[in-house]
């Protein structure tokens, strides 16, 4: 049986977040016992940070091939399909594509650096 690779991706999603859950709640813990010894969790701390910032980017992506993406549902909700399509055009164009250029634009210099 042949799985595409956005399943696969949110299969992995699913997994990873049970993880970085977990490793949340083991870093709180590490956090309460390894005060008592003076010592840090600071790997356990920045594990969790990267595993969910590996989420929000590869979960972003499918969130809008799904069109399950953060909008004003109140006015969305009310539209025709053609005025959905308009709200979805101009969403894009007015927040997503000038964040991306802004993003690109503070990224780009330190990637060509490394």
């Amino acid at each position: 049986m042949l799985v595409s690779a956005d399943a696969l991706v949110s299969y992995a999603l699913v997994w990873l977040d049970g993880l970085a859950a977990f490793l949340a709640a083991r870093g709180i813990q590490a956090g309460f016992l390894l005060d008592w010894y003076r010592t840090n969790a600071n790997s356990v701390t920045d594990a969790t940070l990267m595993l969910f910032t590996i989420i929000v980017m590869l979960g972003a992506p499918w969130t809008l091939k799904v069109n399950e993406h953060v909008r004003v549902d109140l006015l969305y909700g009310m539209m025709s399909p053609r005025g959905k399509a308009r709200l979805d055009i101009f969403g894009g164009l007015v927040f997503l594509l000038p964040m991306c250029l802004i993003m690109i634009g503070f990224t780009l210099p330190w990637a060509l650096e490394s």
